[in-house]
């Protein structure tokens, strides 16, 4: 999730618990509002993927997530550019 607009730390882990949300829900129209245009994703296959790829899997069913466990994410701050980078 990414915002142009100075945030949080507390900020943005509520933004990547609303896209969480929207991912186990399949909601393809919030994950439309809070996927950033330039998304690019790395697939497990190392393939990447553009956010109208991700929309069109969540649409179609073929990107389901039944379960998501987070062990762990860091909020980082480039400027005017905040991402929460979930990982492992």
């Amino acid at each position: 999730v990414t915002s142009t607009r100075p945030a949080t730390a507390d900020g943005l882990r509520r933004a990547e618990r609303q896209l969480q949300a929207a991912q186990l829900a399949g909601d393809v129209v919030a994950l439309d509002q809070l996927l950033d245009d330039r998304l690019v994703a790395i697939g497990p296959d190392g393939s990447r993927y553009g956010k109208d790829d991700d929309l069109a899997a969540h649409r179609s069913g073929s990107s389901v997530v039944a379960t998501l466990v987070e062990e762990g994410a860091t909020a980082v701050e480039y400027g005017l550019i905040d991402r929460v980078i979930a990982h492992r």
